[in-house]
């Protein structure tokens, strides 16, 4: 079936931004906005065919432009947290805005997930979106020209490919930060999660990481065998998500598999960088899709990008683009019901 296009209201200033609806064979729908680069919703059936729309969202793109928590946006240049708000690049230091506290989160205020990107129909299963940001942009140095392909597959995978390039050296981390509720509705504690990953990446009392890492084994950040978040969020201070490392960056591979016991969902989610964002939705609040009111635990994340903060700690993988060179990335979340074969 064709993409269809379709208006999705109009920014403050005026612009008309459109959304793209993908449908595959068996008839389920990604929505997407060129605002934000943003994911709007991924319709699936549960173990009994009954579909949800499993992602937070808004109804038309004026929530997405008041929205604080990111949700369903493409986030960069640089994902996650920089410590100081600046780093150092051949001897040049770069200050950042801060919008933490002192701490420079998700590319800024002004970040890609304030951009109207642009977009293009690539086939009935896939949509471009591509944006410029100039040298500057958010304090940081360098042209750079990203895109994100958004592809639905006729598996009820939504695969996220992204790429970049730049005219001089620069840093990009890319991340989607889509918040996914397998039941549709209702609180994420009870659903099951499990996270491929041995440890973590310790974290400062800003949050940001420190170049340190943890085993997890025993502790309550142990998803190797899955468990319920809430066993997670019960005495934890949340807000802040957990950085848990994965496997050799450019290594396409399982991450995490999430269960919803209620409705049988699950979400698998692969990706090819170095590290996996866990947040819980402590923060998430307000009035999104169809009047829901979100609270708390109402949707969680799983971000791939490379390890947070790398552009300050050296033994980290490097965030570091040179011209000539490509950031690639890619993630991919696999939805499917126990007891149904979609």
């Amino acid at each position: 079936m064709p993409v269809e296009q379709t208006a999705f209201g109009k920014l403050s200033d005026g612009r008309t931004v459109p959304a793209f609806v993908i449908t595959n064979a068996d008839g389920y729908r990604v929505k997407l906005s060129a605002y934000g680069a943003a994911v709007v919703s991924v319709e699936v059936p549960d173990a009994k065919g009954a579909v949800a729309d499993v992602v937070l969202g808004f109804d038309d793109v004026s929530g997405y432009e008041a929205d604080p928590h990111y949700i369903g946006m493409t986030v960069g240049r640089v994902a996650n947290r920089i410590g100081g708000s600046c780093f150092t690049l051949d001897g040049t230091r770069f200050s950042l805005p801060a919008n933490e506290g002192e701490t420079h989160l998700h590319g800024g205020p002004g970040g890609f997930h304030r951009k109207f990107w642009n977009a293009e129909v690539v086939d009935e299963q896939s949509v471009r979106m591509f944006l410029e940001s100039p040298d500057g942009d958010q304090g940081y140095p360098g042209t750079l020209s990203v895109e994100v392909l958004f592809t639905w597959t006729n598996g009820n995978e939504l695969k996220l490919e992204y790429r970049a390039a730049a005219d001089r050296p620069t840093v990009c981390d890319l991340t989607n930060h889509t918040y996914f509720n397998l039941a549709g509705t209702g609180s994420t504690l009870d659903h099951r999660l499990s996270i491929k990953s041995c440890e973590r990446l310790l974290i400062d009392e800003r949050f940001v990481p420190t170049g340190e890492t943890e085993p997890v084994d025993g502790s309550v950040y142990d998803f190797r065998i899955a468990r319920p978040i809430r066993e997670y969020t019960e005495g934890q201070q949340g807000g802040h998500g957990e950085y848990y490392v994965l496997h050799a960056p450019g290594t396409f591979a399982p991450a995490a598999e999430v269960t919803d016991p209620g409705s049988g969902r699950f979400m698998q989610c692969f990706t090819d960088q170095s590290c996996l964002v866990f947040y819980e939705g402590y923060f998430v609040g307000g009035e999104g899709k169809g009047g829901q009111l979100y609270r708390p635990h109402s949707g969680f994340c799983l971000e791939t990008q490379n390890h947070a903060n790398a552009v300050n700690i050296g033994t980290f993988p490097s965030a570091r683009l040179e011209p000539g060179g490509e950031y690639r990335h890619t993630c991919v979340y696999r939805f499917g019901a126990d007891g149904l074969d979609v």
